[in-house]
């Protein structure tokens, strides 16, 4: 089953149970989906954009290339990611995905996680496909632009009082390398041992080693961040980080 097709079936099950709820707006606007392969960076978001002025509420079911091909209309965002990475990198082939495939403004993420009845699993759900995306592209270095997304990771994950680890989601273990001016360089060293990560068929990752480098999201970081984020990033690739 190809991720098309999961994406429908999740859809699918979701549509069933949150009519009347904001889940079912959101659903009502489709889903949007990089496709997946194998590359040497990988550069994440956490989800798709919905403009209400702009987009077409109906139902797409979008899977889209990246880079975009020549002849794709330019969007202000992956022009930026592009730029950057472009201009640290320019020989390494690169992939792209967002964390989920809802489309809509990031705070609906907060709105969703308050939703502990069908909210919380809709979201890990979809998390759970992410994630098997991203071992599958068994990336060398992943670029994190999204504070918002971190807990996602399992960055934030902590033992509670009863030793359990509380806010894993996808649950990598993280080992700090450096701390740029801008971006921190973490190292994935395995997974969380918990129960509580929300891929159950992935006993063991294939990511152990790769680095990721977090930085917030980058809507309106200036040309001179811009020009230093993509030096950190040279720096990494170049194996110039001790």
């Amino acid at each position: 089953m190809n991720i098309e097709d999961k994406l429908n079936k999740i859809w699918k099950n979701y549509e069933n149970v949150c009519a009347d709820t904001k889940i079912k707006e959101v659903l009502d606007r489709g889903f949007v989906f990089s496709d997946s392969k194998v590359c040497e960076i990988l550069i994440t978001g956490i989800n798709p954009s919905f403009n209400n002025k702009k987009d077409r509420p109906e139902k797409p079911k979008i899977g889209f290339p990246f880079p975009p091909p020549p002849e794709a209309k330019k969007n202000a965002y992956f022009t930026k990611l592009l730029n950057i990475v472009k201009k640290a990198c320019p020989e390494s082939s690169l992939g792209y995905t967002d964390l989920f495939y809802y489309r809509g403004k990031q705070a609906l993420v907060w709105d969703f996680l308050k939703d502990k009845s069908n909210g919380v699993a809709f979201l890990a759900e979809q998390l759970a496909l992410t994630q098997q995306q991203i071992e599958d592209a068994k990336p060398k270095l992943i670029l994190v632009f999204n504070k918002g997304s971190y807990d996602f990771w399992g960055k934030n994950a902590k033992k509670d009082d009863n030793n359990s680890y509380t806010n894993v989601w996808m649950g990598y273990d993280f080992e700090k390398v450096k701390m740029f001016n801008h971006g921190e360089l973490c190292k994935i060293t395995g997974l969380i041992d918990s129960e509580e990560r929300v891929c159950k068929n992935i006993d063991k990752t294939n990511l152990e080693g790769t680095l990721v480098y977090f930085y917030k999201y980058l809507g309106r970081t200036n040309k001179p961040t811009m020009e230093k984020i993509s030096d950190e990033i040279r720096k990494i690739i170049n194996g110039e980080i001790k």
